[in-house]
């Protein structure tokens, strides 16, 4: 067993606020693939468009989550739903890569540029823990932002968010933080 917690936020705001307090202890699955070094996939963005839908008065399907430019594909969201407060969130979930982090920025800019009453959030680990360390993709994702806002200082930044969370895994009866140690253990026992 699998769970996020210890949720923290960019800003302290009603629009991160909103979405952050859904997701406080969220439990999901991984399953190590066999391929890639023994890679872990979760199902965290599944478990987290669920959660989320019980403030949604529409989840987007995947068809409406494409975005594009001059009839170009750019991307796809993770996730996209019109909130029972009457705005609309686009997420992306950054789980393992921090430099994509920037093409998380550039689709949810695209995409609140277009749509009045939205908000994009970036949701990524504090501690994405690999083989040769831990990483904070949260404190990457604040710093990437802090520079996009002074090289292009875009009121539309003012309209992304950022969210943090500590990955726990269950073991021996205890929750414990993922870390290198933790990783491995989860790799080799296939827990």
């Amino acid at each position: 067993m699998y769970k996020i917690a210890d949720i923290e936020i960019d800003m302290r705001d009603s629009v991160s606020s909103f979405v952050a307090d859904k997701l406080e202890g969220l439990v999901f699955d991984i399953t190590v693939k066999e391929t890639n070094s023994r890679q872990l996939d979760s199902n965290i963005d599944h478990v987290v468009e669920q959660k989320l839908s019980e403030i949604a008065s529409r989840i987007f399907q995947k068809k409406d989550r494409l975005i594009t430019t001059n009839s170009e594909k750019v991307g796809e969201l993770d996730i996209a739903f019109d909130a029972n407060n009457g705005h609309t969130y686009f997420i992306e979930i950054e789980k393992s890569n921090k430099k994509t982090i920037w093409f998380d920025y550039v689709k949810l800019l695209t995409l609140i540029q277009e749509h009045d009453d939205s908000y994009g959030i970036i949701i990524c680990p504090k501690n994405y823990a690999h083989k040769v360390g831990t990483w904070d993709l949260f404190k990457e994702a604040k710093a990437y932002k802090s520079h996009l806002t002074r090289v292009f200082q875009s009121s539309s930044l003012d309209r992304v968010y950022v969210i943090g969370y500590t990955q726990y895994a269950f073991l021996d009866n205890n929750w414990v933080k993922f870390s290198p140690e933790t990783v491995l253990r989860i790799k080799t026992h296939n827990i």
